[in-house]
């Protein structure tokens, strides 16, 4: 994974919250004690008759909302106002930011920002110099994009210790290429640094982005996925909505193929069980997407989400076990799925096997939804080496109840030889549909002849199937031969059975 953000989703991704970014930082506002009707009344007695404090005070408290007291922009405006009278540096931010955004009655204005934002830069407030580099970089609403004082601004806001400033301008420094004199991987280690020092101090857009930087590795951050988890977990709990996805979307990636069922207490060293629930069902009902928009990266399907969910309910992960909602959400999965095959995978290899799940008709749906997709995708091996293993179970499942295999061999069979491709994957199933009798009637050497097409094209799952047919008949030189191509092309299952023929070592590749 890479950080993928340009300039603008860069700053965005700190600056543009909308009507919710909050006044002041946290920090600031953590130090302070709650604040009651009392307090609030004393303060604004203090703040008319002309006390700068008590009027800051009030900005924080009204620009960001506390416990009891409501946000309330406009009261934000006339504090502010009341403050930069009196010169106050964060009187003049408050200004700016009611201007940036048009809040507190007046309309969005974005000279009248850059006015009083510089006003409070130059007084030596940090997080007006954060959102002076932010605009600049981003060139926002009738601000010129300037790299240079971007960037200008950014570091002075950085080296002053704000968490919001030193984040962007990491990225800046990842991003923008480095001035004369200056080197490339010189800027990179520095922005890393910063990104680094950022999500230490809590701020969870650094946070998020050093997990990625974890995950693919940089100059100075060196790879570690232990790492990119606790990040991603430390992220997700201050609500950033780039990490809950791809945190959630972790959960998926390990287990899509094979067929594993989702290990869901793997994750249970990065965050409790309930807080992976808590992300999940927050996605399923709000449907949250990253601040940062990268499909590649962190952006979950409604199939996905409701996977999770299902399996969350099914585990009794972070909930109480409940399989009629664990049913539920996997129908929600099966009947949004057209072709992925995570659903039906586990509907058939998961569930099916739960004595207490009730799904059997969603089992059957999963299993035409595997029939309608397998010619529509040219599945990569270790997609086609899982659903042919999948095909064998459910082969074993029916036969063992008794029933036949209509239901899910004969569309596969259909919907492949009718396919008008000439692809590995479409000559594999059909071996696979002869071999087996999945649709029609059982023929080796019809299977052999399909299995050889895709051998002659490099496919390891048809070599090691026609090496296991070469072995049934019994020509074990032409067996030995399939297995030993299969191995070189790297299919483990090859160098197994390669294995069990000691006389073959020689010819074995090594592992």
């Amino acid at each position: 994974m890479k950080i993928k953000y340009s300039v603008f989703w860069a700053v965005a991704a700190v600056f543009l919250g909308g009507a919710c970014l909050p006044v002041y930082a946290d920090d600031e506002i953590k130090s302070e004690e709650p604040v009651s009707a009392e307090s609030l009344e004393s303060l604004e007695k203090a703040a008319e008759a002309g006390d700068v404090e008590a009027q800051e005070r009030l900005i924080k408290i009204y620009g960001n909302g506390e416990e009891g007291i409501p946000r309330d922009d406009t009261k934000v405006f006339y504090w502010s106002g009341k403050a930069a009278e009196h010169g106050s540096a964060k009187g003049f931010y408050g200004l700016a930011m009611c201007y940036l955004f048009g809040r507190g009655g007046v309309e969005q204005d974005s000279q009248k920002f850059l006015y009083y934002a510089e006003k409070s830069a130059s007084l030596g407030y940090v997080h007006a110099n954060t959102a002076l580099g932010g605009m600049y970089g981003l060139g926002y609403k009738g601000i010129k994009a300037d790299m240079g004082k971007a960037l200008m601004y950014l570091k002075v806001a950085a080296d002053g210790g704000d968490p919001e400033g030193m984040s962007s301008y990491g990225v800046l420094l990842l991003r923008v290429p480095p001035v004369a004199g200056e080197s490339v991987e010189g800027n990179k280690i520095l922005g890393e640094k910063y990104i680094y020092e950022a999500a230490l101090r809590g701020e969870p857009q650094a946070q998020y982005n050093l997990a990625v930087l974890y995950d693919n590795g940089g100059f100075w951050i060196k790879k570690d996925q232990k790492k990119k988890m606790e990040w991603l977990a430390k992220s997700a709990r201050q609500n950033n909505q780039s990490a809950i996805c791809l945190f959630c979307r972790c959960i998926l990636e390990n287990y899509r193929i094979p067929l594993d069922k989702i290990e869901l207490g793997d994750f249970a060293q990065y965050a409790t069980p309930q807080e992976i629930f808590s992300w999940v069902k927050n996605i399923a009902e709000n449907r949250v997407s990253p601040a940062i928009y990268d499909s590649s990266l962190v952006r979950l399907s409604e199939t996905d989400v409701n996977l999770i969910l299902s399996e969350f309910y099914r585990q009794g992960f972070g909930v109480e076990k409940d399989i009629t909602l664990a049913e539920k959400y996997l129908g929600k999965a099966v009947d949004n799925s057209r072709s992925s095959l995570v659903a039906p995978f586990l509907a058939i290899s998961d569930f099916s096997e739960d004595p207490d799940y009730p799904g059997d008709k969603i089992r059957r749906s999963a299993e035409r939804q595997i029939a309608l997709s397998v010619p529509e995708t040219d599945y990569d091996v270790a997609q086609r080496d899982a659903l042919s293993k999948l095909l064998v179970q459910l082969h074993r499942k029916r036969l063992s109840r008794g029933e036949s295999c209509s239901d899910i061999e004969d569309p596969i069979f259909a919907q492949v030889s009718q396919a008008n491709v000439t692809s590995p994957a479409r000559s594999f199933f059909l071996g696979l549909c002869y071999e087996n009798g999945y649709g029609v009637v059982a023929d080796r050497e019809k299977a052999i002849e399909y299995y050889l097409q895709s051998a002659e094209k490099n496919d390891p799952l048809s070599m090691r199937n026609l090496g296991k047919l070469y072995f049934e008949i019994g020509d074990t030189e032409s067996a030995l031969k399939w297995y030993n191509k299969a191995a070189e092309l790297g299919d483990d299952v090859s160098r197994e059975i390669l294995e069990k023929f000691p006389q073959q070592s020689e010819k074995t590749p090594a592992k």
